[in-house]
């Protein structure tokens, strides 16, 4: 009599088997969280507010320790400039008047600036209001804000960011700044936001929107851009820590000087940057239209000396995750 014996893998074959498939599941989620687009170098990583480029040496940060996470999103963007028609909407609802030749248009009320370099627009009170007697919270000053905001730039799809915000005591500027439950003035933020980390458009130090509210609950001042972004996320890097983005800042000048200080009286010369003493980093998004993208970046702030032994406050800005080098 003839016994059937079922044939059986031994277990390291089907151990193995499994195996192969959880790798090829891990590797088919990361090619997921992998950007289709390689980041690439371009004038945002490493041309200055003034369009000069620097070269850059001994950038150290000598300030508190940040919570970097493990990984940092990457979204694809949509861009879509609103400029002319705003402009014509808001002259004619406000019933504005050109100054001359310039991109100044006025009545005895308004005044709008048009930075056309800038893609931003500026609309300021011309009334002297009476002197503020009270404070105001932010929460207030966001209704009232809001309301201009879906009154006169309702295409716009942007939230309120709150840890934007800043506080004024009767004027706004930075030695009137206060502490938020001092303000009689505080600058209303919205804008657009990856992981909680605000987004920038290029090289601006500007939010995409703010609003001047004062403790009387009138607009003082609004400055906006007239991009709107959509972004859809197509990724994530390895985050690098701000000790390596300078690092790597020094090794390849992929870094940008955004803004400076105005107690120089002197011409500064930003072709050689020989070091740099930064105090003071946080991480933020910016939109770089060139490869219709918004990464993260380490913004940095402290004392920068250029060539001439010029000692000035400044800000910069590099990537905070690796960038792909141009072969």
């Amino acid at each position: 009599m003839k016994i059937s014996q079922q044939s059986t893998f031994p277990r390291w074959i089907t151990y193995t088997i499994i195996g192969i498939i959880i790798t090829l599941v891990i590797s088919a989620i990361l090619n997921i969280l992998t950007p289709k687009e390689q980041i690439a170098p371009t004038p945002l990583t490493n041309t200055n507010y003034d369009q000069t480029s620097s070269e850059f040496s001994n950038l150290t940060y000598t300030g508190p320790t940040i919570e970097t996470p493990i990984n940092l999103n990457i979204a694809q963007t949509t861009i879509t400039n609103y400029e002319q028609e705003l402009k014509l909407k808001l002259i004619k609802e406000f019933n504005l008047k050109q100054i001359q030749d310039f991109d100044v248009w006025t009545n005895d009320d308004w005044a709008l600036t048009i930075e056309k370099n800038k893609s931003r627009f500026i609309i300021s009170s011309q009334i002297f209001t009476q002197s503020l007697n009270k404070f105001i919270a932010l929460n207030e000053t966001t209704i009232v804000a809001q309301k201009f905001l879906n009154s006169y730039l309702p295409q716009d799809q942007v939230i309120p960011l709150a840890n934007q915000a800043e506080y004024f005591e009767d004027q706004f500027g930075e030695p009137a700044k206060t502490a938020a439950g001092k303000a009689k003035i505080i600058k209303v933020v919205f804008g657009y936001s990856i992981d909680n980390y605000p987004v920038f458009y290029k090289d601006n130090i500007d939010n995409f929107i703010e609003i001047y509210v004062d403790s009387n609950k009138n607009i003082r001042k609004a400055s906006f851009s007239t991009n709107d972004i959509s972004l859809k996320n197509i990724g994530a890097k390895p985050a690098l820590s701000p000790q390596v983005a300078l690092q790597l800042a020094n090794q390849t000048n992929r870094a940008s000087i955004i803004n400076v200080g105005y107690e120089s009286p002197v011409k500064l010369d930003f072709s050689n940057i020989v070091s740099g003493e930064l105090d003071s980093v946080s991480i933020e998004y910016r939109v770089d239209p060139e490869q219709n993208l918004a990464y993260p970046f380490y913004h940095f702030s402290g004392v920068l000396i250029d060539g001439d032994n010029q000692s000035f406050s400044g800000e910069i800005i590099t990537p905070a995750i690796e960038i792909t080098p141009v072969n």
